[in-house]
């Protein structure tokens, strides 16, 4: 019995030793400690205060930057367009780019005669609905592709094309099938097309503006064509524009990428705007630096 209680005291007097140490340990060294703390914290809050000021200047400088573009805008571009007719063609979802293209061929003193808007639903057609469209023979895909190549045919030439032909047919096809929307006259022939494209999916789906863009090239009679979207897109369609060799504007929605767009269409060729996509800021008619 004593040498358990010898041993029970012994243990006790040793974790008290022990608690004693870390409570005289801690008042020395845990004011010390939370100085240091402290002070680490304060380094850290005013580098993050540092980094979000400069954040908020190089925020400025931009903003003054985009005004001042926007201020020059419309003597850059007046003219350019003078006298020449094009079609607006939204493949993807941001109707606000469309607008925003359509006021800079405006302001270049182009008239824009229609704008096209094709909708999202052409893999969602019924066997029923495929079978009131033309080249229905053909598989899903086929059928999109040729119904494209038409479409693009019959903006070209333009729906009061005379005599009438099966391409001719198509738009007014398309928009009974809900896949095609106009605002605009089709009926007169036209040479210069501007496709807004850019998806708000993650991935984007550029069947349609490939195969729209395989049938402008196909075409006996040369068109010219830009692609452009919004800088926001989530998804771009510059990659497929590039791959068919077409201009590209990348951000159609900022006044970079609306003084660029009458230029490219005018022939001035390249692919513009801000993204890593982009070779060149401006086009070269006006000191256009290539991007870094």
């Amino acid at each position: 019995m004593l040498d358990a209680r010898y041993h029970l005291f012994y243990s006790i007097a040793i974790f008290m030793m022990l608690g004693f140490g870390v409570a005289i340990g801690a008042s020395f060294y845990g004011p010390v400690q939370m100085s240091q703390q402290r002070e680490v914290v304060k380094k850290l809050g005013d580098q993050t205060n540092a980094v979000v000021q400069e954040r908020n200047q190089i925020r400025e400088r931009l903003n003054d930057d985009e005004q001042a573009l926007a201020s020059l805008r419309p003597t850059l571009v007046r003219g350019k367009l003078a006298g020449k007719k094009v079609m607006l063609i939204q493949t993807g979802d941001y109707p606000d780019a469309t607008q925003a293209a359509n006021q800079a061929l405006e302001d270049a003193g182009a008239t824009v005669t229609a704008t096209v808007v094709l909708t999202g639903r052409w893999g969602g057609l019924t066997a029923r609905q495929r079978a009131a469209l033309p080249s229905s023979t053909l598989d899903p895909a086929a059928q999109d592709r040729a119904l494209l190549a038409s479409l693009a045919s019959a903006l070209r030439s333009g729906t009061a094309a005379a005599p009438p032909t099966a391409d001719t047919n198509v738009p007014a096809a398309l928009q009974s099938a809900g896949l095609l929307t106009v605002s605009g006259d089709l009926s007169q022939p036209c040479t210069l097309f501007v496709l807004v494209g850019g998806s708000a999916a993650d991935t984007p789906d550029t069947a349609v503006d490939s195969a729209l863009l395989a049938g402008f090239g196909a075409l006996a009679n040369p068109v010219t064509v830009v692609g452009c979207e919004p800088y926001s897109a989530a998804a771009s369609s510059v990659p497929a524009y590039q791959s068919a060799g077409i201009a590209t504007v990348d951000c159609v929605d900022l006044p970079l990428g609306q003084i660029a767009l009458p230029f490219a269409l005018r022939g001035e060729t390249g692919d513009y705007g801000l993204k890593p996509t982009a070779k060149l800021r401006l086009p070269d008619s006006l000191g256009g630096a290539a991007a870094p």
